[in-house]
C-alpha cells in the first residue's frame, strides 16, 4: 500500500512536467481565419474523440455545483464537497469562491477576502510572550497563562499582532498557536520517563510561506476550458484553498526539526494542522484566542463552542486529533479551555504515550479545525471501525477495508443534488473518492444504499446502518474509487433527496474477508486539497423537445417583432446575412431541423438555392461570443452551426448555440433587416447575445410549412407524487399487486395504492406506483392495448416514457400517451392504452400534498316549488374539493312528487305535487351516499299589476286604473291546490308607485323587469294609436325615473310602443297579458298583424283592444270571475267583453288575442310550461262586443 519515498518523490517531479505541458497547451491561440477555422475543426475531428470541456456554463451555478459543457454535446453537472460559489445580491449572480492570499502592504499581511468570508495571516509568525507559570496571587506569569483576575491579563496574553485573523462578517477573531513552553511537576510525573528529558523546545519567528493552493491543485488554475473529462483535475475550482505556512515555529536546540504549522483555508473554514516533526519536538500546545464579546464552552468531545450573547454558536473550533505518517489515528488529547474577557486560552495535551510508541511513524499531525456558523458541508462522511466508537468525521480519509484486524467501512452522504434543467434527460452519474498517496494495493469496492439515517458525528460499527441495497461497484485501481449510477439509480436518488430519504452510500470492500487483509484511505470532504475531495458528477444530455420532428422546415417567428427568421435576399451564398423580414411565405424563410453529424446539437439548413447552407454564427477569437453575428455557411464547423431549442414558455422557445448556451438567438428592433446591417444595433439585425430572460426579442416561435405553430407547452406536473382520477368515470387509477386499475374508494381505504410517483425526463415522464416505486408505468405496443408495470434494469425503455398534455379547458386535466401515441383511459374498471380514445382518455390530477377530499354532502336546493324545474347539483361549496365536479354525482328521487331528468351532466328536478320529497345523491369517486329531503311548495302564481290613474296632470285626463285592478285581484282566484295566489302591484296615483314602461320588456330594458317575474301581467290604463313606426303606445303619467308629465304626452319615455316591446324571453315566467287599453292592438298603414304578432317572444297570450275600450269595474270583475271558474283565458276576455262591456257602450269595441295553437284553451290552472316558437307560429283571433261570440 505504501510505496518508497524516492519513487514518491519521482512521481511528483512527473506530476509537475505534466503540468507544465498543460499550461502550454491552454494557452491562447491567436484569432483564426473562417477558413483556418474550417481546417483546424476538421484537424480535431481527426485528432482525438476524448471528450473535453468547452466551457462553464455560469448562468446554472449553485452553491455547490457547476455545470460544463462538453465536446459530445452533453453537460457535466458536478456537486462539490464545500461551497464553490457565494451568491452577490448586487449582481444577483452566484461568483466564485477565491479564498487566494495576497499581501497588503499596508497592513504588512497576507489577506483573503471572498463574500462575507474574510481572514488574514501574519508576515512572520510571532508566539505569545513566554513565561513560567501562574504564581500564588493568581496574576499573570512567566508561563503565558490568563488569570481570572488580573485586569492586565488580556493584553499581556496576547502577542502584539496575532497570527491568524478570521471574520464571519458579524464577530471578527483572531489566534495564535504556540507551543506550551514548559511542563509542571505534576505533568512531568504523568508521562513516561524517557520524555522528562527531552530537550526544550526554543520558539522561532519564520516568515509565513503562503500558497494559493497545494501543488496538487496547481492545474486547477487554468480554465476549465479543453480540459479533458478524462484529467483527474478536470472539474477541480481554482483557488478554493489557500495555504499559509510557518516552517519550524519551534525548534529543538541543536537539531534542524521541530513544530510548524500549517494552514489551509476554504470559505469559512480554516483547518489548521500542527506538524511534529519528530519525538523530541513533542509537547503540549495553547492556542490564544481574542474573540471579542464570544463566550468559549468546551465541550465533552473535545470541541469548542464561541457563542454570542443569545446562545449563538459564531464558530466551533473542532474535535482535535492526531494522525502519523503511516495514518494511524489517536483522539486521545487533552483540551482544556480558560477564558478572561475577550481572551481565550485552549490547551491541546496530546498522550505521550502514543506520541512515544516506537512504532510510531513521524512527522505527527494535531489537527483542530475552525468554522462559521455559516460553513456548510455539502458532502458529508465519515468512517466506522470494528471495536471503536470515536468520531471520524474530521478525519481528511476514510479508511476502508482491514486494518490492524479491524473492518472498517466509510458512509458518505450529498446533501445537495445539482439542479437539472427541465429539459433535459440525465444520462448517468459518478460518485468518485480518490485514494490516498502511494497507493499500490487494494481490492474491488461496492456502493451500497443506506436505507436508514445515520449522523457523521454519531455513526460507529455497532450502530450503522443494517439495511443496505447494492447500488456499484468499482474495481481497484491506484488513481481513484469512481461509482457509475444508471438513469434509474439517478432518478432513485433524486427521488429519495425530494422526499427527504436521501440517507447517502456505503463503501466497503466487495469481499471483507481477512485472509491477506488489506486496507485502502479515501480522501475525505475534510482533505485540504479540494481537487482530491469526494465529488458528484451528473452526465446529462439535451432532449429535442417532443412537439418538434427531425427532418421537419419550419419556420422561425420572433415574438417582439412579429417577424421571421430570413435569409436575406434569398441568396445563397457563404457569410449572407441572417436577419429578421416580414412573412413572405418564401424558401427564405424556412429552415429543416436536422441532427448534426457530430449528433450533439442540430442545424438548421436554409431552404434557399441548393440546401447546402447553414445556419451559423461568425465567431471572434475563434470562439462564439456575445454580440456574434448570425449568417448562413456551408456545414463545416460543429462549434459555430450547433443549435439548441429550448421551450421557455407555453407559446416560445430560445434558440441557443450548442457552444455557448448562456447566448441566444436574438434580432435588434422591429423593422426589416438587411443583407449589409450586420451590427447588434443594425435595424432588424439577428445575432447571438446573452439571454436575460425577459428580453422577447429573444423568443421564438416555431411554425411548420402548413402554417401550425408548435407550441411547446410549459413543464405541466412538477415532479412528485400526485392522484390521478378519470373525469369520465370518476375513478382512481390505481395498483394492485403490480396490476393496473380503476377503483373507487376514499383515500384512506385506497391509501398508497392511488398515488403515482411523477418524474419528468427531458419533457416526457416516468410514472411509478408510489406504493412500488421499483415498478414503472409502460404503455402498449402496437398490437396491444394494456397497461402493464414493469420493473428497469439499467437504462430506461421509451415505452415507460409517457407524454403529458394539459387540457385547454381545465386547468387540473390532462392526457397522458405513451410513446406510440396509445392514450390511458379509464374504460370501467380496467386501464387501457387506446390508439382511438373515446372520450375518457381526460384525467384529473392533483398533487398528494394538496389533496382536498370531499367528506359532506349537500345539495343546492332544500326546497322547490310545484311546476317548478331547476338545476339539481351539490352545493357550489363542496365543488372547490378534489375531483367533485358536476358529473361526479348521481341522484335518485325516493319519493313520487319529484321527478328527475338528465341531459348530459345536466340533472333537472321538478315537483309534481306539494310535499316532502328524499333525494339519494351519490359521490362516484368515493362511492359515499347521502340523502337528502326537498320541500315541494305550491307554485307561486304572480300578477303583475301595472296601473297609472293620471292624477299628475296628464293631458290625456284621469281613470280609475287602480280601482279597476283592485276589482280583479279581489274576484281572481285559483282551483289548482299545487298554486298560490300572489301579486306585484305598479300603480301611480297622485305620486309615483312604480308604474311606468320600465314594467315591461322593451330594446335598452331587459333586465329586473316586472313582466319577466309573474305569470299573469295587468296592464290598465290609456293607449295611442299609432302616429308614426313607432307603432301604437302604452302611456304613462310618470317616466322610469319617476318624472311626471302635464305636457308632452307624446315623448318616448311615457309611452311603451309595439315595435319594441318583447312579451316574454326565453327566462321569462310570463305566460298571459291582459292590455285593458284603447288600440293597442290596432292595425293601421303604421302596424299590421304580422308586426304585432312580433311582440310575442315567449308568452302563451295576448290580449287587448284593436278599438278604443272602456274601462270599468264591472269588466275586470266579469272577467275575473271567468278566469275563476276555470275558463278558458282567451274566452274568459271575450265574455267580460259580451256581457260586461256591451252593456255600457253602443260602439263596436273590438277585442284580440293573440297565442299559438298549444296555449288557445289554457286556463289560469294550467301548470307552467314554457314553449319555443317564432312569430311565424302565432294566431290571432278577434271579438267584437255586440257580436256573438265564436267559440273555437
Amino acid at each position: 500500500m505504501r510505496e518508497s519515498k524516492l519513487l514518491w518523490r519521482q512521481r511528483r517531479a512527473l506530476a509537475l512536467l505534466l503540468t507544465l505541458c498543460l499550461l502550454l497547451t491552454c494557452m491562447p491561440l491567436p484569432a483564426l481565419s473562417v477558413n483556418e477555422t474550417e481546417a483546424c475543426a476538421g484537424e480535431a475531428a481527426n485528432a482525438s474523440d476524448e471528450v473535453y470541456i468547452i466551457d462553464e456554463d455560469v448562468t446554472k451555478r449553485g452553491e455547490f455545483e457547476k455545470h460544463f459543457l462538453c465536446s459530445d454535446g452533453t453537460y457535466r453537472a458536478v456537486t462539490y464537497a464545500e461551497p464553490v460559489h457565494h451568491y452577490d445580491s448586487a449582481t444577483g449572480t452566484w461568483q466564485d469562491n477565491d479564498v487566494s492570499l495576497a499581501l497588503n502592504a499596508a497592513s504588512a499581511r497576507y489577506e483573503a477576502q471572498s463574500g462575507s468570508f474574510a481572514v488574514s495571516f501574519a508576515k512572520s509568525y510571532a508566539a505569545p510572550a513566554a513565561a513560567v507559570t501562574s504564581d500564588a496571587s493568581g496574576s499573570l506569569t512567566a508561563d503565558g497563562g490568563i488569570t481570572q483576575n488580573a485586569a492586565s491579563a488580556e493584553t499581556s496574553a496576547l502577542p502584539s499582532a496575532q497570527t491568524v485573523t478570521m471574520t464571519n462578517g458579524t464577530y471578527p477573531i483572531s489566534w495564535t498557536t504556540a507551543v506550551k513552553p514548559s511542563l509542571s511537576i505534576a505533568e512531568d510525573t504523568a508521562i513516561q520517563r524517557s520524555a522528562l528529558d527531552a530537550p526544550k523546545l526554543l520558539t522561532r519567528t519564520p516568515a509565513a510561506s503562503i500558497l494559493t493552493s497545494t501543488e496538487t491543485e496547481a492545474a486547477a488554475q487554468q480554465s476549465f476550458a479543453g480540459k479533458p473529462i478524462s484529467d483527474a483535475n478536470a472539474f477541480a475550482a481554482a483557488n478554493r484553498v489557500s495555504v499559509a505556512e510557518y516552517a519550524s515555529v519551534a525548534q529543538v536546540p541543536g537539531q534542524g526539526a521541530g513544530v510548524s504549522l500549517r494552514y489551509s483555508v476554504s470559505q469559512h473554514k480554516i483547518k489548521e494542522d500542527i506538524i511534529i516533526a519528530n519525538r523530541s519536538a513533542a509537547t503540549d500546545f495553547v492556542t490564544t484566542l481574542d474573540i471579542g464579546a464570544l463566550t468559549a464552552a468546551a465541550q465533552d468531545d473535545g470541541s469548542v463552542l464561541l457563542t454570542d450573547e443569545y446562545g449563538n454558536t459564531a464558530y466551533t473550533v473542532g474535535v482535535p486529533y492526531l494522525y502519523d505518517a503511516d495514518y494511524n489515528v489517536s483522539y486521545d488529547v487533552a483540551v482544556t479551555v480558560e477564558q478572561t474577557g475577550s481572551v481565550c486560552r485552549i490547551t491541546y495535551a496530546p498522550n505521550r504515550e502514543w506520541l512515544d510508541d516506537t512504532n510510531r511513524a513521524y512527522p505527527v499531525v494535531l489537527d483542530p479545525t475552525v468554522t462559521s456558523s455559516e460553513y456548510y458541508a455539502n458532502i458529508v462522511d465519515t468512517y466506522v471501525t470494528q471495536a471503536d466508537s470515536n468520531n471520524h468525521s474530521a478525519e481528511g480519509n476514510l479508511v476502508v477495508g482491514i486494518k490492524s484486524g479491524k473492518l472498517n467501512r466509510a458512509y458518505i452522504r450529498i446533501n445537495n443534488l445539482p439542479s437539472l434543467p427541465d429539459e433535459v434527460l440525465p444520462l448517468s452519474a459518478n460518485l468518485t473518492t480518490k485514494h490516498g498517496a502511494n497507493t499500490t494495493t487494494g481490492r474491488t469496492m461496492s456502493l451500497y444504499r443506506t436505507n436508514s439515517s445515520w449522523s457523521p458525528t454519531t455513526i460507529t460499527y455497532n450502530n450503522q446502518p443494517s439495511s443496505v441495497t447494492s447500488v456499484a461497484s468499482c474495481a481497484f485501481n491506484t488513481a481513484n474509487v469512481s461509482f457509475t449510477l444508471s438513469q434509474s439509480q439517478i432518478q432513485d436518488l433524486y427521488s429519495r433527496k425530494a422526499n427527504g430519504t436521501n440517507y447517502g452510500y456505503q463503501i466497503r470492500y466487495t469481499s471483507e474477508s481477512t485472509t491477506n487483509p488489506d486496507y485502502n484511505m479515501l480522501r475525505s470532504m475534510e482533505y485540504p486539497t479540494t481537487s482530491e475531495q469526494p465529488l458528484f458528477t451528473v452526465n446529462y444530455g439535451y432532449t429535442l423537445p417532443s412537439a418538434l420532428t427531425v427532418g421537419t422546415v419550419y419556420s422561425f417567428l420572433n415574438a417582439g417583432s412579429k417577424k421571421y427568421l430570413d435569409v436575406c435576399g434569398g441568396t445563397d451564398a457563404d457569410n449572407n446575412n441572417v436577419a429578421q423580414y416580414k412573412g413572405n411565405s418564401t424558401v427564405s424563410q424556412d429552415f429543416k431541423l436536422e441532427k448534426s453529424s457530430t449528433g450533439n446539437g442540430y442545424i438548421l439548413r436554409a431552404q434557399v438555392g441548393g440546401k447546402t447552407r447553414v445556419l451559423d454564427i461568425y465567431k471572434t477569437n475563434g470562439r462564439v461570443e456575445n454580440g456574434n453575428n448570425v449568417q448562413i455557411y456551408r456545414n463545416v464547423d460543429p462549434i459555430a452551426q450547433e443549435w439548441l431549442i429550448i421551450p421557455v414558455s407555453q407559446f416560445h422557445y430560445k434558440i441557443v448555440p450548442r457552444s455557448n448556451p448562456a447566448l441566444a438567438l436574438t434580432s435588434y428592433g422591429s423593422s426589416n433587416g438587411s443583407a449589409s446591417g450586420k451590427s447588434t444595433t443594425s435595424a432588424g439585425n439577428v445575432f447571438v447575445s446573452t439571454y436575460t430572460g425577459n428580453n422577447t426579442n429573444q423568443w421564438w416561435s416555431i411554425e411548420r410549412e402548413n402554417g401550425v405553430f408548435i407550441q411547446p407547452g410549459t413543464t405541466l406536473l412538477e415532479d412528485g407524487e400526485y392522484y390521478l382520477n378519470s373525469r369520465s368515470t370518476s375513478k382512481y387509477l390505481r395498483n394492485v399487486s403490480g396490476s393496473v386499475q380503476g377503483a373507487n374508494g376514499t383515500t384512506a381505504a385506497l391509501g398508497t395504492s392511488i398515488k403515482w410517483k411523477f418524474t419528468n425526463m427531458g419533457g416526457k415522464y416516468l410514472i411509478q406506483p408510489a406504493n412500488n416505486t421499483s415498478l414503472y408505468l409502460s404503455g402498449g405496443s402496437t398490437t396491444d392495448n394494456s397497461v402493464r408495470l414493469v420493473t428497469l434494469a439499467s437504462s430506461i425503455p421509451s415505452e415507460c416514457l409517457w407524454t403529458v398534455t394539459k387540457s385547454n379547458l381545465y386547468s387540473n386535466q390532462i392526457t397522458i400517451k405513451s410513446n406510440i401515441g396509445r392514450t390511458l383511459c379509464s374504460i370501467g374498471s380496467s386501464i387501457n392504452a387506446e390508439i382511438y380514445p373515446p372520450m375518457n382518455d381526460e384525467w384529473r390530477f392533483v398533487k398528494t400534498s394538496e389533496m382536498k377530499e370531499l367528506s359532506t354532502i349537500s345539495l343546492n336546493l332544500s326546497k322547490i316549488e310545484c311546476y317548478e324545474t331547476k338545476v339539481l347539483s351539490v352545493s357550489t361549496s363542496l365543488l372547490g374539493c378534489s375531483f367533485a365536479e358536476v358529473g361526479d354525482f348521481t341522484y335518485q328521487s325516493l319519493s313520487s312528487n319529484l321527478s328527475l331528468t338528465q341531459s348530459g351532466t345536466v340533472v333537472r328536478v321538478t315537483g309534481n305535487s306539494v310535499g316532502n320529497a328524499n333525494i339519494k345523491v351519490t359521490y362516484k369517486v368515493t362511492g359515499q351516499t347521502m340523502t337528502s329531503s326537498i320541500t315541494v311548495s305550491p307554485y307561486q302564481f304572480t300578477v303583475g299589476l301595472s296601473t297609472d290613474n293620471y292624477n299628475a296632470g296628464c293631458q290625456a285626463g284621469s281613470r280609475g286604473s287602480y280601482t279597476y285592478a283592485s276589482v280583479f285581484m279581489e274576484k281572481f282566484s285559483l282551483q289548482n291546490s299545487y298554486m298560490e295566489k300572489n301579486y306585484i302591484q305598479k300603480s301611480n296615483l297622485t305620486s309615483y308607485g312604480g308604474a311606468s314602461k320600465n314594467n315591461f320588456r322593451y330594446t335598452g330594458n331587459t333586465s329586473n323587469v316586472l313582466a319577466d317575474s309573474v305569470d299573469f301581467m295587468v296592464y290598465i290604463g290609456h293607449g295611442g294609436r299609432a302616429s308614426n313606426s313607432k307603432g301604437n303606445s302604452l302611456h304613462y303619467n310618470f317616466s322610469s325615473s319617476g318624472i311626471s308629465h302635464t305636457e308632452g304626452c307624446n315623448d318616448e319615455v311615457y309611452n311603451l310602443y309595439t315595435s319594441e316591446v318583447k312579451f316574454g324571453s326565453s327566462t321569462s315566467k310570463l305566460r298571459w297579458v291582459w292590455l285593458y287599453t284603447c288600440n293597442f292592438l290596432t292595425e293601421s298603414s303604421y302596424v299590421t298583424n304580422d308586426d304585432l304578432k312580433e311582440m310575442m317572444d315567449g308568452a302563451h297570450i295576448v290580449m287587448g283592444y284593436a278599438s278604443q275600450a272602456y274601462l270599468c269595474s264591472d269588466v275586470a270583475e266579469m272577467f275575473a270571475q271567468k278566469l275563476s271558474e276555470n275558463r278558458y283565458i282567451i274566452d274568459s276576455f271575450f265574455i267580460a267583453g259580451d256581457q260586461a262591456e256591451a252593456q255600457l257602450v253602443e260602439d263596436d269595441h273590438i277585442q284580440k288575442a293573440l297565442y299559438i295553437d298549444e296555449t288557445r284553451n289554457e286556463t289560469i290552472n294550467t301548470p307552467p310550461v314554457r314553449y319555443n316558437y317564432s312569430a311565424s307560429d302565432v294566431k290571432i283571433i278577434t271579438n267584437n262586443i255586440h257580436d256573438d261570440i265564436i267559440w273555437s
